[in-house]
């Protein structure tokens, strides 16, 4: 045979060759670019391939999680993974996911809480855990963790921000002013913080402190309140 077809038959034998690693690679590169239904197709290929790898099934149920309305896919894949690597927190939080697309929080809670237990830092986890407590009515217990995780981050605004939030929907308008000042004294020429302490001191009936706070917030922000103009009186025909 004539070395250009023998190379030819090499080619077309490895293209049919399955290689679960180059089509998971694929998927998560096109899961990257946002090209969901690539990404499915890819990882389905490489999970069926190789069927004792754990890793194409998570990646794949994550995708399925960001296209949504098929949870009990999901939910299948994450069962066999589970069979293959049952210790990786990840999968108990996927199927936490999956879990409140049926509407399921409490079983939610329970898969957050064994994510949890594996992997004490797992700031998704936590953050859905916070969610779906809130959701069932726990509320004190919704609030304590968001206040721990701010604790522990005091950097990340938004996630006191969050809690700020939580405590005015419960109706904590005094808790929700002290985060609120922390939020202040750490960002202290960010308007939109002198803004909602405005408001929450205004609810709280302390009217010269929001007025204050206020003032703050539009000499940081450039706004200032235009001048009344005196028109002009006619001259008197006296």
């Amino acid at each position: 045979m004539p070395d250009q077809a023998l190379a030819l038959v090499f080619a077309l034998a490895a293209a049919s060759t399955p290689n679960p690693v180059s089509d998971f690679n694929s998927g998560v590169d096109a899961e990257r670019r946002g090209d969901l239904h690539a990404a499915a197709a890819w990882l389905e290929q490489s999970q069926r391939a190789a069927p004792r790898w754990a890793l194409p099934k998570l990646e794949l149920a994550e995708v399925l999680l960001e296209e949504g309305g098929a949870p009990d896919r999901v939910l299948g894949l994450l069962r066999e993974a589970q069979g293959l690597d049952s210790q990786n927190p990840r999968l108990y939080h996927l199927s936490a996911l999956a879990l409140i697309e049926k509407a399921n929080p409490a079983q939610a809670e329970v898969m957050e809480r064994a994510a949890l237990s594996l992997r004490p830092e797992f700031p998704e986890a936590e953050s859905t855990l916070g969610d779906v407590l809130w959701s069932e009515g726990k509320r004190e217990e919704a609030l304590r963790l968001w206040r721990h995780r701010s604790d522990r981050h005091p950097r990340d605004s938004a996630l006191r921000a969050l809690l700020v939030d939580r405590l005015l929907d419960d109706g904590r308008g005094p808790e929700a002013e002290k985060e609120l000042r922390i939020l202040v004294a750490g960002q202290p020429k960010n308007p939109v913080w002198h803004r909602r302490l405005a408001r929450t001191l205004e609810a709280e009936g302390l009217g010269v402190e929001a007025a204050a706070e206020r003032a703050r917030a539009d000499a940081l922000s450039g706004t200032t309140v235009p001048k009344r103009k005196l028109r002009r009186l006619p001259d008197s025909k006296r």
